[in-house]
């Protein structure tokens, strides 16, 4: 199974008092359906592997389908990979602008570590 399909069980898998339902996307706009039966959207995620130059491509396109007052508190950027030691900087970079330009957090998760990490905040200096 991919990342985004085990992200999303382990979410659904979470103990909550509220319901949660996820549903993925490759890219927006969403198909059109009807506006009546497109599902309401409290959070987008948009995950990027940075190995991947035509993921982050795939993100930035997308963007322009969200109005920009959508963003605050309604989106954030999950990047794996970040690790790997042949992610051009600068792929990096481009994605830490682009969530700072919509004001969004930035997260970081690493797909092929078998044990748990220690979360550590991102030293901007």
């Amino acid at each position: 199974m991919e990342l985004q399909g085990r992200l999303a069980e382990a979410i659904l898998l979470q103990d909550k008092d509220f319901n949660t339902n996820v549903r993925m996307a490759r890219s927006l706009p969403l198909p059109v359906q009807g506006e009546g039966s497109r599902p309401r959207i409290d959070l987008l995620v948009f995950i990027v592997n940075l190995r991947r130059e035509s993921s982050l491509s795939s993100v930035e396109s997308s963007l322009r389908h969200v109005d920009q007052g959508y963003c605050l508190g309604k989106l954030c950027f999950l990047a794996t990979e970040a690790r790997c030691g042949s992610v051009p900087p600068e792929r990096l970079a481009s994605l830490r602008k682009l969530a700072a330009a919509h004001c969004c957090p930035l997260l970081f998760m690493e797909s092929q570590v078998s044990v748990s990490l220690k979360c550590t905040p991102w030293d901007d200096q």
